[in-house]
């Protein structure tokens, strides 16, 4: 059975304050590849050349400012993050320095060691571990450990650490063929008290620990011992960091877990109604960017903090559901607040994590669960998706959608595959950097019914910016794209000496576009407006069948013509332009086709 050691922290001058704790949390990109073949799993000597950097980045990110409103109190760094004993004394040169505040907390978890290393581990100063279950000598020569490690830096600069394994092996260290992963005997509970004396406790388990087969489960175990430890008072779990290397974070078991601790009722004075349960996992690419593996990094809050959760923030989501792929609704049937990272590429997290006890009662107390959010690039380089602030919930979902989004091109004459391509990756790029608000109006001028709510937009509103995209490539083919989503159009083209304003609307029919463009574009134009809508079959669009500006001059029975100043505003139908594309010997035939498809 899983011991829990509990360790007083008043001695060592560790008091977060009491309306909340700023947190780092890195989230450094580990692939297979980058892992030995053989145990114990560590980083190969290429990747732990650069982990080293993410380190140096992420102690950088988090000693930037000493001041009481910016110190880092928790810096994370999921499993499998520390390369070796060599990046333990990078960790402990950096900690010991000026630039790192005092009283502050780093969690991290080390790579494969041999039994050997351990023991190097273990032997030096200020180290702490439970030598009757975790000792060198309980670990078998054929053994190799996957441990965490916590340091404390106390009130007057001394540096402490506790060493403490994983208690049970994920599948892949399971299955190991040469050696196998020491199943460590116990957990550590660090408690202190917050600067207005409100208790804190603490403590971390290293991924598949969070859903041991053991009984009872580990985090039973703490709630267990946590409640004897309170006797006939009651004791705070306030923070339980996960750290993880992960593939599928939203795993059933995963998720069902933390409903289970929250409902759990055995352990009445092992209080939940503020805990916050950290899940800290690495990246599942290598750069920030749309993946579907690794990452959701998460802050899960329990049902009975008075949060709120509705309105699209900058890089965090406070309904993670949206945002998990598989067991959306298990922390949403069980009222969890999930606090979710968007951000699955390799990048740093900052945010301010809020203490919900100091939230106040009533609309003046109206908080969310984490604030200030910002995202930073792992290594020193610019990135549209790590700028080191808030990333607005549009732009990661553009950019998203915009990585997902194949590179294929329509049926062309050869003669027109480089101009093309070259237009694709333009308006790919400019749409990246247009900005949130512009993108905003750019998508919803796109979308006849577009949601409300960001966070809530789906196929709908991707299919239409794909339908922006497509079509801006083959209208600006040949150095023609002016301008790309501003002055409330979705793209500016020159065809000759004429300036055309393009509007891109994908709907369930062409009038549908029509309808939209009449109520939503308010008019805003130059002397030319190109509407090309796309119905649910793509399917073409006849002049005779309307006028998108029911306003004509004239002969009520003549069609518009592509240059005529009374009358400047045209349509045609996103299949019209693939076979105008098909068609076209050279990119001019486009727009004398288009103009011929105006009756010009």
């Amino acid at each position: 059975m899983t011991q829990v050691n509990f360790v007083d922290l008043s001695k060592w001058g560790v008091t977060p304050p009491a309306d909340g704790v700023r947190m780092v949390i890195a989230q450094p990109h580990l692939p297979t590849t980058v892992l030995t073949p053989h145990e114990p799993y560590r980083l190969t000597d290429d990747a732990r050349s650069r982990q080293l950097e993410v380190l140096e980045r992420t102690i950088q990110i988090a000693s930037v400012s000493r001041d009481t409103e910016h110190t880092t109190h928790f810096t994370i760094l999921p499993e499998y993050c520390i390369p070796g004993l060599t990046g333990v004394q990078l960790i402990e040169e950096r900690l010991l320095s000026e630039s790192w505040a005092n009283g502050t907390v780093l969690i991290g978890g080390l790579d494969g060691v041999t039994r050997d290393e351990y023991a190097d581990l273990l032997s030096h100063s200020r180290t702490h571990h439970d030598q009757h279950l975790n000792g060198v000598a309980r670990v078998a020569t054929d053994q190799w450990v996957n441990c965490s490690i916590t340091w404390i830096k106390s009130s007057d600069g001394q540096l402490q650490r506790w060493v403490q394994p994983k208690l049970w092996p994920a599948w892949p260290e399971a299955s190991g063929q040469n050696q196998s992963m020491f199943k460590g005997g116990s957990i550590f509970l660090f408690r202190g008290h917050r600067t207005n004396g409100e208790p804190f406790i603490f403590g971390t388990l290293v991924c598949f620990d969070w859903i041991a087969p053991t009984t009872p489960a580990p985090y039973e175990r703490i709630l267990e011992q946590t409640h004897h430890e309170a006797g006939h008072a009651q004791l705070p779990l306030t923070w339980l960091f996960v750290i993880q290397h992960n593939d599928k974070p939203s795993y059933y078991d995963f998720l069902n877990n933390v409903a289970g601790f929250f409902r759990n009722t055995s352990y009445p004075n092992a209080t939940r109604t503020n805990t916050c349960i950290v899940f800290a996992n690495t990246a599942g690419l290598g750069h920030p960017g749309y993946c579907t593996e690794y990452g959701s990094t998460s802050l899960i809050l329990g049902p009975n903090t008075s949060f709120m959760t509705s309105g699209a923030r900058p890089t965090l989501s406070h309904e993670g559901f949206r945002y998990r792929e598989s067991n959306s609704d298990i922390l949403k049937s069980a009222r969890c607040i999930d606090v979710y990272f968007r951000e699955r590429g390799e990048c740093i997290h900052v945010l301010n994590q809020i203490n919900p006890s100091s939230v106040q009662s009533g609309a003046r107390g109206r908080r969310y669960a984490a604030d200030n959010a910002e995202v930073h690039a792992a290594v020193d380089m610019e990135h549209i998706l790590a700028p080191g602030a808030g990333v607005p919930v549009v732009v990661k979902w553009a950019n998203d959608v915009l990585d997902q989004t194949s590179r294929q091109l329509p049926n062309h004459d050869p003669t027109h595959t480089e101009a093309l391509q070259s237009a694709h990756d333009t308006v790919v790029e400019r749409l990246r950097r247009i900005g949130s608000a512009p993108m905003t109006d750019v998508v919803r001028l796109a979308t006849p019914g577009s949601k409300r709510n960001v966070e809530a937009w789906n196929s709908d509103e991707s299919t239409s910016l794909r339908h922006i995209l497509n079509t801006l490539r083959i209208l600006g083919a040949g150095n023609r794209l002016e301008s790309v989503g501003t002055d409330m159009v979705h793209g500016v083209i020159s065809f000759g000496d004429v300036q055309i304003d393009v509007i891109a609307i994908q709907g369930t029919s062409h009038e549908v576009c029509i309808e939209h463009l009449d109520s939503h574009h308010l008019k805003r134009q130059r002397m030319h407006l190109l509407l090309v809508s796309r119905d649910a079959e793509n399917t073409h669009w006849d002049p005779k069948r309307g006028n998108i500006l029911r306003r004509r001059q004239g002969n009520p029975q003549a069609e518009r013509k592509f240059t005529d100043p009374p009358t400047p505003s045209f349509h045609v139908a996103y299949q019209d332009v693939l076979d105008f594309l098909s068609k076209a010997e050279d990119l001019n035939d486009i727009q004398l086709r288009i103009r011929n498809s105006a009756g010009a």
